[in-house]
């Protein structure tokens, strides 16, 4: 008698396995890289950055707005007086906590309000709330909101220049104290000041490595270094979103720097 045929040997069973086989490895890498949206980027000691992608709208965060101003607190956000224009912001917070925490502290009270920086951008108002301030705002007139998904900047209305600061005129600017120190980067030059000196020191030809997170500008005779990263003022209490050193003739200065518009 001839032995019974395994199905499992069959040419048919055999071609239906691979096909199997395939389908399952290509659902499974497809399985993996949906896992990776929207991830968030950390740096070296696990710091959460701005995620990649807004979790709401899953939008791209790239290229975000820098809003500078007075905050103040209302319910569902705040509001944000605009430096130079005086115009208001109704603020949609979607920082994770970050501004809450900010606002524990430069406004503990109600009613108190702060200088800060956020990065986020402008969207269109729903249509349902037409008003500013307690007044209504006729249709033909187009309100927008900011959305914000980072606070990195803020202090006390007395305590720093705030919107009186020239953000126009450097690319980041440090400072240190005891002793007191200043460093303005520009695009191809620094200048390097302390309370010592009769006049800043130039630098020229100053070469910039980085991006707008983490940079460092390098001349003959100083090398200022800026890391993202929170950085408290030593002495007004000041909050900045990054660290800076900087080297001048081999001494080295440490303190906090604000990032400008160039």
């Amino acid at each position: 008698m001839r032995a019974p045929v395994s199905r499992s040997n069959t040419p048919l069973f055999r071609l239906f396995s691979l096909v199997a086989c395939l389908f399952l490895l290509l659902a499974a890498g497809c399985s993996t890289q949906s896992g990776t949206q929207g991830s968030s980027l950390r740096s070296e000691d696990g710091t959460v950055r701005k995620p990649l992608q807004d979790k709401e709208s899953g939008e791209s965060l790239d290229n975000l707005k820098t809003f500078r101003g007075l905050f103040s607190a209302r319910k569902g956000g705040g509001v944000l007086t605009l430096c130079g224009s005086g115009n208001e912001l109704k603020v949609q917070d979607r920082t994770e906590g970050g501004l809450e925490a900010v606002v524990r502290e430069f406004a503990p009270s109600p009613g108190d309000v702060f200088f800060v920086e956020l990065l986020g951008r402008r969207v269109v108002r729903p249509p349902h709330d037409r008003t500013q301030g307690a007044f209504p705002v006729p249709p033909e007139v187009q309100l927008t909101d900011a959305v914000v998904f980072e606070a990195i900047h803020a202090s006390f209305v007395m305590e720093s220049l705030g919107c009186r600061e020239q953000y126009s005129t450097f690319s980041f600017k440090a400072r240190g104290n005891e002793p007191g120190w200043m460093v303005l980067a520009e695009p191809g030059r620094m200048s390097f000041n302390t309370m010592d000196l009769a006049q800043p020191l130039l630098f020229r030809n100053v070469e910039r490595t980085g991006d707008n997170d983490n940079a460092e500008y390098r001349a003959d005779g100083m090398t200022l270094t800026v890391t993202r990263g929170w950085c408290r003022d030593t002495m007004s209490g000041e909050l900045f979103g990054w660290t800076a050193e900087a080297e001048v003739d081999g001494t080295v200065y440490r303190g906090c720097a604000v990032r400008g518009d160039l």
